[in-house]
């Protein structure tokens, strides 16, 4: 059964191969990596979806206060300069939104295709969206497009680590390895000092198969069985390695 009394890094044990550290600081670096992923992909929908005045009530507001600063300002401040400013701050405030969602186990469209998508946008009555997914975790996602759950930036992270072939990727195995000895130790109670290094971790099957001949009984295939003699030519070797 998983659970704390079980698992020595419960509830963060991808995190600990990723990362290695303690769970709290293992946690938070998994955080802090997604957070950057949603923050880039953010800062491309925010720019797309409100640069330009009339696409939808946000990019409105966003253009009408940027004319308005620069107005002030006599254009010390040029318009494009707080648009790109507020737009960030837009897609750093959705990241955390984000990330609150993604902390739930619920399911997030990866990008956002329109400023609907958005929990940080003005609707046409000039009330921002309702918070979808935070207070109620079972509702339903918002968009129609690819989602991913924290687990799924988790396999992403992982799966590009252990192809990287480099120390990175070593370093990995070995955490694996220490998670498996400390898990082994809190369940067996009779090896509290439980080692990888003393057990068998993989095996090696190797297997000699001859495949019958399907035509080489047939008279067309008469002259050819003189050099085929030996049966080395239907003759296959297999090896099959399995570990954990």
């Amino acid at each position: 059964m998983i659970n704390n009394a079980n698992n020595a890094a419960f509830n963060a044990e991808v995190e600990y191969v990723l990362y290695g550290s303690t769970n709290e600081e293992n946690l938070k670096s998994a955080y802090a990596n997604i957070y950057e992923i949603r923050l880039a992909l953010n800062l491309a929908s925010g720019y797309l979806n409100f640069w330009s005045a009339g696409k939808n009530t946000t990019a409105d507001v966003i253009n009408g206060a940027a004319d308005l600063i620069a107005e002030i300002t006599r254009h010390i401040i040029p318009a494009p300069v707080t648009k790109a400013v507020l737009i960030a701050l837009l897609a750093a405030l959705e990241s955390i939104q984000d990330m609150k969602i993604l902390n739930k186990g619920i399911p997030l469209e990866v990008y956002k295709v329109s400023d609907e998508q958005w929990s940080y946008s003005i609707n046409k009555k000039g009330d921002s969206k309702d918070d979808v997914g935070i207070s109620d975790p079972k509702s339903p996602k918002k968009g129609e497009g690819i989602c991913m759950q924290y687990s799924d930036y988790l396999f992403i992270f992982l799966y590009s680590m252990f192809q990287s072939g480099d120390d990175k990727t070593n370093k990995a195995y070995c955490r694996l390895g220490r998670l498996i000895e400390a898990n082994m130790q809190k369940v067996d109670k009779d090896h509290p000092q439980f080692s990888l290094k003393q057990s068998k971790t993989l095996f090696t099957l190797t297997s000699e198969i001859d495949v019958s001949p399907l035509m080489m009984d047939q008279p067309l295939a008469s002259d050819y069985k003189d050099s085929l003699a030996d049966g080395s030519w239907n003759r296959y070797t297999i090896e099959v390695t399995r570990g954990y």
